[in-house]
């Protein structure tokens, strides 16, 4: 007994049950205990949250509770000011969080960063040889949300406004009040045109947009989670356990398997609304294995686990999307200082097989994707807009590849001067000609269902890809401070109707009758179908129809008395974004039939081209074939 009253520990008190039995049990047992409480608000300051001054963890109330515990005891207690700590690493977190629409818990950070790290600090200083606590602080749980009140984010709300609520196919049904108070699997808080009941299923933070569908849609097996930590030595390879993402689960069966300092969980059977920013724990039994938090999907990440669906795959694929997503860092890099080094953004000497004068960064951007597709060694030859005829990559290990790609490496580029919006367009083919000779030219000239994958890069407000491999369309936005793309835009759906069209209108009088009615059907008045449609056109096709994908609506460029057969190249502008297009549950047409469908004769074969929202293009085609 002498020599536990030598030992002293510090006990956080919450002024619950639990930890006040732990310091009463610990001081009948001998030890010296010192009671301390976290102040975590200032009460009196406006929109402080009223539940916090009264009730609940680190509540007035809850710091009277704890030291009528040590007084009756006869043990010192403090109340310690947190309110720093806590705003900058608890408060301003969950604030990020949620603004990037991610779903945080925030008592997983308190005990992280305030209880284990400055409490723990603050027990040291008082000289204690041990430290403990009765149990978590409780949050209120709704929806599958763990909430601070809004009182406690005062500047969140004007942050953010009013948007809208999407179904699956992207039809704008209803609007909403600011992403950031939404979360995956929510009902509520939404209003929508919907006689079914409806779950949020995506957060789309950049386009302050949820998506709502069934709640089917909810359930998923795995998730790969970061910020690891292993209660005992990490464990290598893969293993069985239990794990939970909420505290009021049960913990269930699971494989976890450990990954370059990451960990993959897969349940047994799938687990409804996982979202990033949760917290999984895992155990082996009563025992905690170790703790994680599901974090956002990088491209590279998707990728991979995608190609686990393809039984043949064999990593190529993955290598070269790996390039790509390289050479569009390294040119989104120097578009961005486009205005500064005035050698990007001048004219060279020089004119591409179209006889349009380039850009300084249209030849940079082209080399560029050239140099990261031959370094990779798994594409053999590629037909870009800058070169006349097709390239032999002479990489070493490039005769074996098995793929050829397409390319615009800068769609747009005359927009550089006016820092608008400009992109990169791509197509991945499945060579003809046999591996270990040189490409030829049937390799390129393949219809347009022949695809094996098609994408494109816009460069913008930020950088984001969007691509498809004939399995729905994704989308990847750089995050420039780590320079990694994550997902950001999963299953992209376009409307089957929209209310925006882009078409050169300056060109009126060239164009085809059908398509002079289809303008004019734009711009008349009708309420039933949302009419007059909003023109909109930047001049540079991705962005045009980067809008009109999320958005809804479609793009037009016609043939003309000038260029019967359009300006808009089939192979690398035209095929690729027709595939996605449909991948969407658009269309893609040049007026007469589907554009996937055309045979090419010519690797900088042009056609007249109307994509876009189903229903759009199918109206565009109807009013062609009349005349």
């Amino acid at each position: 007994m002498e020599e536990k009253m030598k030992k002293k520990v510090v006990v956080g008190m919450s002024g619950g049950v639990d930890s006040s039995v732990a310091a009463v049990l610990l001081k009948q047992a001998g030890y010296e205990v010192i009671g301390i409480t976290m102040k975590t608000w200032d009460y009196d300051m406006a929109g402080a949250p009223k539940s916090n001054k009264e009730t609940g963890c680190c509540s007035l109330e809850s710091i009277n509770d704890a030291r009528n515990v040590a007084v009756s005891n006869d043990f010192p207690h403090y109340t310690i000011d947190f309110r720093a700590d806590f705003g900058d690493l608890v408060i301003d977190y969950f604030k990020k969080e949620y603004l990037n629409g991610k779903t945080p818990n925030p008592c997983v950070m308190c005990n992280t960063k305030v209880k284990w790290e400055a409490l723990l600090e603050r027990a040291k200083r008082l000289g204690a040889d041990f430290m403990a606590t009765g149990h978590y602080a409780n949050v209120r749980f709704e929806d599958g949300r763990y909430l601070l009140s809004k009182d406690a984010l005062p500047d969140l709300e004007t942050r953010v406004s009013d948007g809208n609520v999407l179904d699956e196919l992207g039809n704008p049904i209803g609007t909403h009040k600011g992403y950031p108070f939404y979360t995956i699997g929510q009902r509520k808080g939404f209003t929508v045109n919907s006689h079914e009941p409806k779950y949020v299923t995506e957060i789309r933070h950049q386009d302050n947009v949820i998506v709502v569908g069934p709640e089917q849609k909810l359930l998923h097996v795995g998730l790969l989670a970061g910020q690891v930590n292993w209660i005992s030595s990490p464990i290598e390879g893969e293993f069985k356990a239990q794990a939970k993402i909420r505290y009021k689960d049960s913990a269930e069966p699971c494989t976890v398997k450990s990954e370059a300092g990451k960990i993959r969980v897969t349940f047994n059977r799938p687990k409804r609304a996982i979202t990033p920013g949760q917290s999984v724990v895992v155990y082996n039994g009563d025992d905690v294995i170790l703790g994680g938090i599901k974090k956002l999907t990088t491209m590279g990440e998707f990728v991979v686990e995608k190609q686990k669906e393809y039984p043949n795959a064999t990593g190529e694929f993955s290598r070269i999307l790996s390039s790509i997503r390289l050479a569009s860092k390294v040119v989104h890099r120097e578009i961005s200082k486009a205005g500064i080094v005035k050698d990007l953004v001048g004219n060279t000497s020089s004119k591409n097989v179209h006889g349009e004068t380039q850009k300084g960064l249209d030849v940079y951007a082209n080399e560029c994707f050239m140099e990261a597709l031959e370094a990779k060694g798994e594409v053999c030859g590629i037909a870009s807009e800058e070169n006349r005829g097709i390239v032999t990559l002479d990489g070493e290990f490039s005769h074996k590849g098995k793929y050829v790609v397409v390319i615009d490496p800068l769609d747009g580029s005359s927009n550089i001067d006016v820092n608008a919006p400009i992109g990169t367009i791509f197509s991945i083919l499945e060579r003809k000609s046999n591996i270990g000779k040189r490409p030829e030219v049937k390799d390129f000239l393949q219809r347009g269902i022949k695809q094996v994958a098609a994408g494109y890069v816009i460069y913008g407000a930020s950088a984001m890809i969007v691509y498809t491999t004939g399995n729905g369309v994704n989308g990847f936005t750089l995050d420039t401070s780590v320079g990694v793309y994550y997902l950001s835009h999963p299953n992209i759906q376009i409307p089957k109707d929209g209310t925006l069209y882009s078409v050169n209108e300056g060109n009126y009088i060239n164009f085809p009758d059908g398509v002079k009615k289809y303008i004019k059907y734009c711009q008349e008045m009708d309420e039933a179908t949302k009419r007059p449609y909003s023109a909109r056109y930047i001049g540079s096709l991705v962005a045009d129809f980067h809008r009109n994908l999320i958005k809804g609506g479609v793009f037009i460029y016609p043939s003309t008395a000038k260029d019967p057969e359009g300006k808009l190249r089939l192979l690398y502008e035209c095929n690729p974004l027709a595939f996605i297009a449909e991948q969407a549950g658009g269309m893609a047409s040049n007026g007469t039939m589907r554009i996937m469908d055309i045979d090419p004769i010519s690797i900088h074969q042009c056609s007249p081209y109307y994509v876009g929202s189903e229903n759009m293009v199918k109206k565009i085609e109807s009013l062609i074939k009349a005349l």
